[in-house]
C-alpha cells in the first residue's frame, strides 16, 4: 500500500483544505479532545519563565508552512505573544519572548503554586498582598491587556496565608486581581487546594469580589462559573461545579 501522495499540491485548494480539516480532528481524538491547559511556571521576574502543554500541537503544525497555516485556521485559535521585557512608565510591551497557540473559547490559562518560587511569607512581608495576587500581577506583565481581555478559562492555584497572618482578614486571597480580566468574557475560572473549606469560602469570595469590582451582577452569566479542584496526597481528588462534587478516579 502506497504510503505516500507525491500529488497531493496538485489537488484543488478546497478539496486539500477538507483532508486537513479531516487529518485535525482525527488527531484530536486520538490526542484525547483539543481542549488544553496552558500553564506558565518558573517566572523569575522578566527574565525568563517557562510553559507546559496538557496536549502537544497538532502534527500537521510541523508538516509545512501550507499545512501550518490550514491547521491554525481550522483550530479556530491565534499566537498569543508572551512579553518578558516592558516599559511600565509608557505601559506598552517591547519584547516579545516567544508565542503559544491558543483557542481562547476552548483552552485554559493555569497559573499553579510552581509560577513563581516566591513564598506566600515572603509575598505578605515585602508587598502585604496574597502570593495569588502576586502570581497575576506577574501574569499581566507577561501578556499583554488585550491579551487578558480574551481569556474566557483560567486556573488558580489557592492557598491559606502564613499561619501568623490567618487571623488577618486582607491575608486572605479574595479574587483580587481577576479584575484583569473582562466582564461577560471570563466565563470559567477554577479553583485549586487541597482544603475543601478554602475551596468552598473562596468560590463564594471571589464572586462577591467581582460583582463589586466590576460592577454586575450573574444575571446574563456576566460573572463565570467557579469550579473547585481539591487534591489529596493521601485520598481521591474531587472536582466541584456549582452544585455537586465528582470524584476524580
Amino acid at each position: 500500500m502506497a504510503t505516500a501522495f507525491p500529488h497531493f499540491n496538485e489537488l484543488p485548494a478546497e478539496l486539500r483544505s477538507r483532508i486537513w480539516e479531516y487529518a485535525l480532528h482525527d488527531e484530536y481524538g486520538a490526542l484525547g479532545g483539543s481542549d488544553r491547559i496552558i500553564e506558565f511556571y518558573d517566572y523569575d521576574r522578566a527574565s525568563s519563565v517557562t510553559f507546559a502543554l496538557s496536549r502537544q500541537y497538532p502534527s500537521l503544525f510541523f508538516v509545512s508552512r501550507e499545512t501550518r497555516y490550514e491547521a491554525a485556521k481550522l483550530d479556530g485559535g491565534e499566537w498569543m505573544p508572551v512579553y518578558l521585557d516592558c516599559n511600565e512608565a509608557k505601559d506598552s510591551f517591547t519584547d516579545v519572548a516567544f508565542e503559544v497557540w491558543i483557542n481562547f473559547r476552548r483552552d485554559t490559562i493555569n497559573l499553579s503554586e510552581r509560577f513563581t518560587n516566591v513564598s506566600s511569607t515572603l509575598v505578605w512581608h515585602e508587598f502585604r498582598i496574597s502570593v495569588e495576587q502576586y502570581r497575576l500581577q506577574w501574569l499581566a506583565s507577561l501578556l499583554d491587556h488585550t491579551t487578558l481581555q480574551k481569556i474566557r478559562n483560567f486556573r488558580l492555584s489557592v492557598s491559606r496565608p502564613p499561619v501568623a497572618r490567618r487571623l488577618e482578614n486582607e491575608a486572605w486571597w479574595r479574587g483580587e486581581g481577576l479584575e484583569l480580566f473582562a466582564p461577560s468574557v471570563l466565563k470559567r475560572v477554577t479553583i485549586v487546594t487541597n482544603h475543601n473549606d478554602l475551596a468552598l469560602w473562596t468560590r463564594m469570595i471571589i464572586l462577591d469580589t467581582l460583582g463589586e469590582v466590576w460592577g454586575v451582577g450573574n444575571e446574563h452569566g456576566k460573572l463565570p462559573l467557579v469550579g473547585l479542584y481539591v487534591f489529596s496526597e493521601d485520598g481521591p481528588d474531587w472536582y466541584r461545579t456549582e452544585a455537586s462534587w465528582f470524584r476524580l478516579e
